[in-house]
C-alpha cells in the first residue's frame, strides 16, 4: 500500500510538472552579423558599422498560444566621411508583436516598415521541417536537430528544439516542431537565436493577447509592399533596412 502511494505521489508530480510546463517566459538573444547581411552595400559603409548587432527578445506562452516581442534593444548611430561628404548612419529596431494560435492554426503580427505599421493576419504556413538524428544540450534542455531551406528568401535554416516544453513555438516565427524551438541558425549564423533564460509561470491572458495596431493586411500583402518599397530605395529586398544621411 505505501509502495502504491508513493508511486501514486511520484506521478502527480510528474504531471504537476508537465503542466507548469505549458506556461512561461522563454527569454532569446537575437545576434544578426550586419556584414553578413548587408550584401550589396560597399566595404566602407561595412567598416563604419559594427559587425554584431545584439537584442533581446521574449516570447510568452500558454494555453497553446505564443507571443513573440522585443525585450531591449537599442538603436544604432554612427558616422562617417565619404568623398569630402560626412555620413550619419541611424539602425533602428522597430517594435514588433508576433502572436501565434497554434489551436486555431492562425496568426497575428503587429510589424513596423518605414514608419508605418501593419497588422498581418493570416493562416499559419506549414515549415518543411526535416528532423534529423543529431542532439545537444542548450540551456539544461535536450535538443534534437531540424533544417529547412526557403528558397524565396535564399536561407539555410538550422533549428535546435525541446521536446521537454510540449509546445511548437519559436523565435521570430520559426516553430511548428514537436518542442519549444531554443537555438535557430540562418544561413551558418548571418542570424542567431538562442535562448538564455526559461522560466515555467503563469501567464496573464490579458498579456498574451493578439496585438491590435495597423493596417490589416495578410502575409502576402505585406511582403508585396515591402519588396516594391526595397527596389524603390534601390535593395533586393533581403538585406538590412539602414537609413542613410548625407551632410555635404
Amino acid at each position: 500500500m505505501k509502495k502504491l502511494f508513493l508511486l501514486a505521489a511520484g506521478l502527480g508530480c510528474f504531471l504537476f510538472a508537465q503542466a507548469q510546463q505549458n506556461s512561461g517566459v522563454v527569454v532569446y538573444e537575437q545576434k544578426t552579423n550586419m556584414h553578413k547581411r548587408m550584401k550589396d552595400m560597399t566595404e566602407e559603409i561595412k567598416a563604419m558599422i559594427p559587425e554584431f548587432q545584439t537584442v533581446q527578445k521574449e516570447l510568452l506562452f500558454a494555453d497553446n498560444k505564443t507571443l513573440y516581442r522585443t525585450l531591449k534593444a537599442e538603436d544604432m548611430e554612427m558616422e562617417g566621411e565619404s568623398d569630402g561628404g560626412k555620413f550619419q548612419i541611424r539602425m533602428t529596431m522597430p517594435e514588433e508583436f508576433l502572436f501565434r494560435d497554434y489551436t486555431a492554426a492562425q496568426k497575428t503580427e503587429q510589424r513596423e516598415f518605414l514608419g508605418r505599421k501593419f497588422l498581418i493576419k493570416d493562416a499559419i504556413t506549414p515549415m518543411p521541417w526535416k528532423v534529423t538524428g543529431e542532439q545537444k544540450v542548450i540551456n539544461n534542455f535536450p535538443c534534437m536537430k531540424a533544417v529547412m531551406t526557403n528558397e524565396e528568401k535564399e536561407q539555410e535554416i538550422e533549428a535546435w528544439f525541446t521536446p521537454t516544453i510540449p509546445l511548437k513555438g519559436g523565435p521570430e516565427g520559426f516553430s511548428q516542431l514537436p518542442g519549444m524551438v531554443m537555438m535557430v541558425s540562418i544561413n551558418d549564423g548571418e542570424v542567431l537565436y538562442t535562448a538564455t533564460s526559461v522560466e515555467f509561470k503563469a501567464i496573464d491572458p490579458e498579456v498574451l493577447a493578439e496585438p491590435t495596431d495597423g493596417k490589416e493586411v495578410t502575409q502576402a500583402e505585406f511582403d508585396r509592399i515591402v519588396k516594391e518599397k526595397m527596389e524603390e530605395m534601390g535593395g533586393n529586398g533581403k538585406g538590412a533596412v539602414i537609413k542613410i544621411i548625407k551632410n555635404e
